[in-house]
């Protein structure tokens, strides 16, 4: 796949270094993706945002004209937080890629 960027200096990061939100879990598993098994134990709550279901469309879309990467915070133990780019997030997933492209905030 290929990403576009703006400014910012990104680099290719293993979805086993990321945290996921419950809801990233359920999108995938609604499009008839499989959440990896791997990933379980990086699974939280969160409850301050809300994914769309034409948003993920687009995103599938649009997958080989390339999408920007997503915004990740560094956490406790090495993980890092998605601030930015969850609907991107669960359509790499659903592509079954392992990377992602991240921007360190």
């Amino acid at each position: 796949m290929a990403y576009t960027c703006d400014t910012k200096e990104y680099t290719e990061t293993p979805l086993t270094s990321l945290l996921f939100d419950e809801k990233i879990a359920d999108m995938v598993e609604k499009n008839g993706g499989t959440f990896p098994p791997k990933l379980f134990n990086c699974l939280y709550a969160a409850e301050t945002f809300h994914l769309e279901q034409k948003r993920l469309e687009r995103i599938m879309t649009g997958w080989e004209t390339g999408l920007p990467p997503v915004s990740v915070k560094e956490q406790i133990g090495g993980k890092y937080q998605v601030l930015n780019g969850r609907h991107r997030l669960a359509a790499t997933i659903l592509k079954g890629v392992n990377t992602i492209p991240v921007t360190k905030e």
